[in-house]
């Protein structure tokens, strides 16, 4: 299962509060309007009159010093926002200028080196295991939580 799937149940309630409707808005924003846009603004909230999900605004945040360049963009932005969505769900954009969120580093765990003994035990925890891809998933975690304990 895509982690995408699983976060998109737990951000739904709080992004539906915003007006997102779908919270692949947020989680695919870089898809949807491109990486160099992405790198400068964030959706913030989608707006709609009272009983209607269609001509609603989208607010957006934006550095103080792209805010004026992207006055330009704001018809491509409801172009491709609409083309995402399938209709004409966007007919205008507000720009809040401000400080966009942070973006987390993606953290990488290194591979800790492991001896014959360490894989020779794994090997014999998962032998019963008949899928292999399932098996050699077990093999390298077993593995390294083996090296691990070793190191505490």
């Amino acid at each position: 299962m895509q982690a995408s799937r699983l976060t998109a149940g737990l951000l739904s309630p709080a992004l539906r509060k915003q007006g997102f409707t779908q919270s692949e808005i947020i989680t695919r924003w870089a898809d949807i309007v491109g990486a160099d846009l992405a790198d400068n603004i964030a959706p913030v909230k989608i707006s709609f009159s009272a009983g209607r999900r269609y001509d609603g605004v989208l607010h957006v945040r934006a550095e103080s010093a792209f805010a004026p360049i992207l006055q330009h963009r704001i018809p491509r932005i409801i172009e491709m926002v609409n083309q995402y969505y399938g209709y004409s769900a966007i007919a205008t954009v507000t720009i809040q200028q401000g400080p966009l969120p942070k973006k987390r580093p993606v953290v990488t765990n290194k591979r800790l080196p492991v001896n014959a003994e360490t894989t020779e035990q794994v090997s014999e925890i998962i032998k019963e295991t008949k899928d292999g891809s399932l098996k050699g998933a077990l093999q390298n975690l077993g593995e390294q939580m083996f090296v691990k304990d070793k190191k505490s």
